[in-house]
């Protein structure tokens, strides 16, 4: 103390304490900065995969309401021609049209499925988080359900047992799916039907049952169509969103 060494030794202690606190925080602060960067890199990764997916749903969907409005057209024509309104001809109809086929409905979950698996929370944007969850939990549990698991809106089965009273196959036949749109996660085959010809017009025009059969096809496939429609579109929507919340978080 007489050679003042203790003043000197308690500065030299706080600096060094000063610098390992310094380096700790500085530390700890280039660990929290990878951490968020590996989060900001998973983030967007996740974003871009949900984002195919959603994209490769848009060519399903478009796909099936293309054929129900086909499906529809021709359905509505036949009506017109047992109700014998609007001078519809037997001509015009495409009975393979108005038989219809059923169709059936592929949504791309495996991002979202692996999303959930990990960590929602990834998703630092709460907002479009609940609009993800709201548009699987929801929209495309409804869309699977209606299309692939409700029969009673797919009236095929009972049609078909009608046309097989009042038609027959003819030598032409009609191709359903003539445009090609093949990709990695979509397949649009080019496959033809046998055309029908009608047998007893008579027997068809006072058939009752039938009348309120296709009445109800009819019904029920313009909500399909109708529901389609809107999930399309919130489809579309919810992509806008992750392409928006992707520029934010690229730009950072």
């Amino acid at each position: 103390m007489e050679q003042n060494k203790t003043g000197k030794y308690i500065k030299y202690a706080i600096g060094e304490i000063v610098l390992v606190m310094a380096g700790i925080l500085l530390a700890l602060q280039v660990n929290n900065w990878k951490e968020n960067s590996k989060d900001l890199n998973k983030e967007v990764t996740i974003l871009k995969n949900l984002q195919k997916d959603i994209l490769a749903d848009t060519l399903d969907i478009a796909f099936n309401i293309k054929y129900h409005k086909v499906f529809l057209e021709s359905e509505k024509k036949l009506y017109a021609f047992i109700q014998n309104t609007n001078n519809v001809s037997n001509s015009e109809i495409d009975f393979v049209n108005a038989l219809s086929s059923p169709l059936f409905s592929i949504i791309h979950q495996a991002s979202f499925t692996n999303l959930q698996n990990n960590d929602l929370g990834i998703i630092t944007n709460n907002g479009l988080k609940q609009q993800i969850s709201r548009h699987y939990d929801f929209f495309v549990r409804v869309i699977l359900t209606l299309e692939n698991e409700m029969t009673t809106y797919e009236t095929y089965p009972i049609k078909l047992s009608y046309f097989l009273k009042y038609f027959t196959t003819d030598k032409a036949t009609n191709i359903l799916l003539n445009e090609q749109l093949n990709t990695n996660n979509f397949y649009n085959p080019n496959f033809e039907r046998t055309q029908l010809k009608l047998i007893d017009e008579q027997g068809l025009k006072e058939d009752d049952a039938f009348k309120i059969v296709l009445a109800e096809s009819i019904f029920f496939r313009q909500s399909k169509i109708r529901f389609y429609e809107d999930f399309l579109n919130r489809t579309k929507k919810l992509n806008q969103l992750i392409s928006q919340e992707l520029n934010l978080l690229q730009s950072k």
